[in-house]
């Protein structure tokens, strides 16, 4: 899936040292954003389990920047039961508010709907609007559900949806 300079695909198992440094450029922010709280990013091991995905019957998307190979964004879905999946999404923030998190997710949904998922769900911080602009413009139904304090669990009706 390609969004003008950027290319969407798998997660592949040599993108685990790029996918390790592209946690560690995200802002501090952004990091917080994506892992709900204080993060330095994720370590060797963790990348391998992003990169060892399909093993787990997980599933998971890199965006890079065609010229360098660099990857400016990923994301990964992780089961939770049956036909229901986490999802959870980082954007490099040179890159943000581009169409990079929207082509992650479009790659998201088309697999989660090969593969018989009815829904995907993200914990999130309730004040991250970059998610819920993100999902403002899919056209794919979601809901927000407040699930402790700061936070709220949101759920993508992908099985009743049409494309994103």
């Amino acid at each position: 899936m390609e969004q003008g300079p950027i290319l969407v695909r798998p997660v592949r198992f040599r993108d685990a040292a790029a996918l390790e440094a592209f946690y560690a450029r995200l802002s501090p922010e952004s990091r917080g954003l994506r892992f709900m709280g204080a993060s330095r990013g994720i370590s060797g091991a963790q990348a391998l389990r992003f990169v060892l995905a399909e093993q787990r019957r997980a599933n998971g998307f890199v965006a890079l920047e065609r010229a360098s190979g660099l990857i400016v964004g990923h994301l990964c879905l992780e089961p939770l039961r049956p036909a229901v999946e986490e999802i959870g999404v980082a954007v490099e923030d040179r890159y943000q508010r581009r169409g990079i998190g929207r082509c992650l997710l479009r790659a998201a949904v088309a697999s989660a709907r090969r593969r018989g998922i009815g829904c995907l769900e993200a914990r999130m911080l309730a004040g991250n609007t970059g998610i819920h602009r993100l999902l403002e413009h899919t056209g794919i139904p979601w809901r927000r559900h407040p699930v402790d304090t700061g936070g709220e669990l949101v759920s993508l009706d992908v099985a009743g949806s049409a494309a994103a």
